[in-house]
């Protein structure tokens, strides 16, 4: 034989301690001494047969030495011969397995020596076969996983074709009875998938715990490694050995566990996520599982697949969408395809997302809504931010589905205080909203990851500390909320208690400590419990953190028990307007000067806002609307903070193309516009010179 390029020669075969044979090699070239230790035991080794020696370490110095391939069997050993191969006639006779055509051909209950692997011979405990069959097969059974192995050629009512071993005996003389047998793996190899380089299970034991579980993949049980292979992506080449790859993406459809690695999409059997093997290769079936490549006349490595409607839609590193279909919408071994039916560019990282009956999918600066290749007319994914070219980012961090508000958030990568909303609000089939915004937070909050859960928006950000960064959970509103509720970042309800509230009355400051390692607010709202002075706004003093708690202070006394403030981080809402055209009754611009006079805008239980117009550049005219007006009540102090319905009238007084318009808010009460209306004159000409 040879082994690493010398040549050796057996000289000593001698049984261990444990009684594992050590064969000592003599090396001819070097005349140095070797030592290979044939244990039966590694049951992970995936690349080998059974029959196969393993790999192994010298006992003395555990140093892992060559792998030697070799049948092998010792005088006391049954002979370990391959099921599928032999029919062997004496039961008498210490055999490990037995080929036959189909369970017809024998009879249960089966004998009682059965219940063992060498047909009840007698043997030492280090019987090695044994052993090695035992450590490989489930240890289940009347006796433990020793039974008898018997290769079945065909089908026999329901029991299929593979390998199977007896776990039981006949009741009559002490053995559990049915079920005799059970399925195992063949003894080839490429057999058996190993759970560590698969997808786990996630299991949540608590509600605040879980635990991570390896999922038990299903051996091979029927054919061989040529007409049962499994996945190919798993295997080089040249299909002969195995190969570590990274698993991309996985997906449940249609009963079948759906995996992508490279460009190869595979599925398990219907009903059953941990089966990727074939039941008969002889007689396959729709419920076999599938087995396909999306490169088209590119490599096509697969990053994403989302299930949807009747097809499922599969988008690639290399600029092309797949859809995976079935004809007549069934999608088994025979009819299951990988069609391209789009080509657009996408953004790495962001998988494609499912809001409402649409797909939507990132690209740089861009977003796109999918249609099915069957329910496009001409094309399959339009974009949908052509409206603002350059608003989107150009990577994305994160994203999330609000499916009860038809709203899609996007995080920024690179400025990682943005956060991009995108609403798409559908009236039958016209499109009755199509909107995207963007919330700034404060300069030095990082947004980490998002989440949508009962109309919440839920944001992982991280926060300044004096060694670093603290993270904290926050969460935005998407319903309405309370009107007397101060729209504020950082929002911090607190109820004032004599521990967390302390007044000094020879410097007349009230100190508070709040739960947070966080001296970036600048809001105190005056909430409930303060009669005249609810929803007033006193200065912030100074923050300090002690023990890892914000000690904030104000001027004055108010540390009245029970009463509540909110605390948080002021913000500017700022809307700013498109630039305005004239069109006519069918929607189309018509080629003008449109002289803008005033602006009217119509507000709904709305507070404090202003409205900024600025030409060419030049100083700003601002309209302010103030909901605390005299004679709005006919009542004493305090007014409302907000008004339930009115009219803001702006001055514009310029032209649509040297005016730019926005509507800014810095106020904690609510801003809600619900309608915008333009007075100015418009003249069909090029110029404003023109007569």
């Amino acid at each position: 034989a040879t082994v690493d390029g010398a040549v050796v020669t057996i000289t000593q075969a001698t049984v261990g301690t444990a009684g594992n044979t050590i064969i000592t090699l003599t090396d001819s070239g070097t005349a140095g001494m070797s030592k290979i230790d044939f244990t039966g035991g590694d049951g992970g080794v995936s690349g080998r047969k059974i029959y196969e020696c393993i790999k192994d370490v010298d006992p003395s110095t555990a140093v892992q030495l060559p792998t030697v391939t070799a049948y092998w069997t010792e005088k006391h050993d049954a002979k370990l011969l391959l099921a599928q191969d032999w029919v062997y006639p004496d039961v008498d006779q210490p055999e490990l397995g037995q080929s036959i055509a189909d369970f017809s051909k024998i009879s249960f209950p089966p004998l009682d020596s059965d219940i063992v692997a060498n047909n009840g011979y007698t043997l030492a405990s280090n019987d090695r076969t044994e052993l090695t069959i035992k450590k490989l097969y489930p240890n289940t059974g009347s006796a433990n996983g020793k039974g008898k192995i018997y290769s079945v050629s065909g089908s026999y009512l329901s029991a299929l074709p593979g390998y199977y071993r007896i776990i039981s005996f006949n009741p009559d003389s002490g053995g559990k009875g049915r079920p005799y047998t059970q399925r195992v793996r063949t003894p080839d190899k490429h057999s058996y998938i190993d759970p560590k380089r698969m997808p786990v299970q996630l299991s949540v034991t608590a509600e605040d715990s879980f635990n991570i579980n390896l999922i038990n993949w299903e051996p091979r049980t029927t054919g061989t490694v040529s007409s049962n292979p499994g996945p190919t992506i798993f295997k080089t080449s040249d299909k002969t050995e195995l190969r570590q790859i990274e698993i991309n993406s996985l997906a449940f459809y249609r009963g079948r566990l759906f995996l992508s690695a490279a460009d190869t999409l595979f599925s398990s059997r219907i009903g059953d996520y941990s089966n990727f093997w074939l039941n008969d290769p002889a007689n396959i079936t729709a419920a076999d599982p599938l087995d396909l490549q999306a490169s088209s006349n590119k490599y096509s490595r697969i990053s994403a697949m989302v299930p949807f409607s009747d097809y499922m839609f599969i988008n690639t590193d290399s600029d092309t969408q797949f859809e995976l279909m079935g004809s007549e919408n069934q999608i088994t071994p025979f009819t299951a395809e990988l069609a391209p039916t789009a080509f657009y560019s996408t953004a790495p990282l962001i998988d494609p997302v499912l809001m409402g009956s649409q797909i939507y999918f990132a690209a740089p600066q861009k977003l796109y809504i999918y249609f099915s290749a069957q329910a496009a007319n001409l094309n399959t994914a339009i974009e949908i931010s052509t409206h603002c070219p350059g608003y989107l980012p150009q990577n994305f961090g994160d994203i999330t589905v609000a499916g009860s508000r038809n709203t899609i958030f996007l995080s920024d990568k690179d400025n990682k205080n943005h956060l991009y909303g995108y609403t798409n609000r559908f009236q039958g089939e016209q499109v009755a909203q199509n909107a995207l915004y963007r919330w700034i937070l404060s300069s030095d909050v990082q947004i980490l990851s998002t989440s949508f859960q009962n109309d919440y928006l839920y944001c992982l950000i991280s926060l300044p500390y004096t060694t670093g960064r603290q993270a904290y959970i926050v969460r935005f509103p998407l319903t309405d909320e309370e009107l007397t509720k101060p729209r504020i970042d950082n929002r911090i309800e607190f109820k004032i208690s004599s521990e967390n509230t302390v007044y000094n009355p020879s410097i007349q400051e009230t100190t508070f400590t709040l739960p947070i390692r966080y001296t970036g607010l600048d809001q105190c709202v005056l909430y409930s419990g303060w009669d005249s002075e609810d929803y007033s706004i006193v200065p912030i003093i100074s923050q300090t953190l002690v023990d890892n708690q914000n000690q904030l202070v104000v001027s004055g006394d108010y540390s009245t028990v029970d009463n509540l403030i909110h605390f948080g981080t002021k913000f500017n809402m700022n809307i700013e307007l498109s630039p305005l055209f004239y069109r006519d009754q069918n929607n189309n611009v018509v080629d003008g000067v449109l002289s803008l006079r005033t602006m009217h805008l119509r507000h709904f239980e709305t507070g404090d806002y202003k409205i900024i117009a600025t030409r060419r550049g030049r100083n700003s005219i601002i309209t302010t609307f103030n909901s605390q007006q005299i004679g709005n009540y006919n009542q004493t102090l305090p007014f409302s903070t907000y008004e339930t319905t009115g009219e803001t009238v702006a001055k514009i007084m310029a032209f649509n193309h040297e005016a730019s318009i926005s509507i800014q808010s810095d106020s904690p009460t609510p801003c809600n516009i619900t309608n915008i209306e333009f007075k100015g004159k418009f003249k069909p000409v090029y110029s404003s010179l023109d007569k």
